[in-house]
């Protein structure tokens, strides 16, 4: 619809009219959402803000308000209790309260991701883009923030400025193009799964990490030793044992006796076998990741197909 479409529908008052265009909405609704109801189970961390925003019943200017923030425990028991309801998202939202420390609020996202079958919802207010990256890696599924309108003059009347840091309207659309990114790698099915694989997998990769950099310093040692008048300084054997660890050879730095030659030859033929140690591990995780996904739809459509019989 076009504007004047719309403000016409917004002065509508024919009852009839108006139950046509309900229908319609409805089948809208119906064709992208369908008659599912999802429940969302929502604990409230902190009534605790630094804003003052006109609107809100917990603003930092309302003294009577009795202040609280809630502990870990308070938060688990919180999301055993959505689980056993049968809830399908837990929200955890607060004022915006920089009492709750990033680290303090993505131990709570790895710990309910991990004891529970929750998808987590944030909505904590403006944070910075560190805290949102730190939570995304913890395994929060969204974040919610109010946008209450776009107009630069109300935005400012009813959102006094809370200091100098505030960066008001700017402030606020600053942080939905940002959350807009995380949204976009958030509905990129591969990305995603990489990001379980390197989550769960960190221990082997560790372990090729440590192996790689023992191999870099000992190959290093060896040839500024055989070959000492071809490298000024460890440094120099330290990048030349690097590329021939990746097996890149850019030519700038290289042996020039036999010995020096056959250790270089070594370290190449070493350097393939552990370049390919995470490539398999990222490639094994990442099999299995899609297999586990699999089997949990077809457990999840049996067990609706079952429901549906009852």
């Amino acid at each position: 619809m076009n504007e004047k479409e719309i403000v016409k529908w917004l002065r509508e008052d024919d009852p009839d009219r108006l139950s046509e265009l309900f229908r319609k909405a409805d089948a809208v609704r119906r064709e992208h959402v369908g008659d599912a109801v999802h429940l969302r189970g929502l604990v409230e961390l902190s009534n605790i803000c630094r804003r003052n925003c006109l609107y809100c019943g917990v603003r930092a200017g309302h003294s009577t308000v009795e202040r609280y923030r809630l502990t870990a425990d308070e938060v688990m028991r919180g999301a055993r209790l959505a689980s056993e309801f049968g809830y399908g998202t837990l929200v955890m939202q607060a004022g915006e309260d920089f009492g709750l420390e990033g680290e303090f609020v993505a131990d709570l996202i790895r710990r309910i991701k991990k004891e529970y079958a929750l998808a987590v919802t944030l909505s904590l207010g403006e944070r910075t883009e560190a805290d949102w990256r730190l939570w995304r890696q913890a395994g929060a599924d969204r974040y919610l923030i109010r946008f209450e309108t776009c107009n630069k003059d109300l935005f400012r009347v009813i959102h006094p400025p809370v200091g100098k840091d505030d960066l008001g309207f700017e402030g606020r659309t600053g942080a939905l193009r940002v959350l807009r990114v995380f949204k976009a790698a958030r509905y990129s099915r591969s990305i995603q799964i990489i990001g379980k694989v390197f989550q769960s997998s960190k221990e082997p990769l560790a372990a090729v990490g440590s192996l790689a950099l023992v191999y870099i310093l000992v190959s290093a040692l060896i040839i500024i030793n055989v070959e000492p008048d071809s490298f000024e300084n460890f440094f120099d054997a330290v990048y030349w044992a690097t590329v021939s660890l990746t097996t890149m050879g850019y030519g700038d730095i290289y042996p020039v006796t036999t010995i020096g030659r056959f250790v270089t030859m070594l370290s190449s033929i070493f350097g393939i076998a552990i370049v390919a140690l995470p490539s398999g591990i990222i490639t094994a995780g990442y099999l299995s990741e899609i297999e586990r996904e699999n089997a949990e739809k077809k457990d999840k459509t049996k067990n609706e197909k079952t429901d549906n019989q009852e």
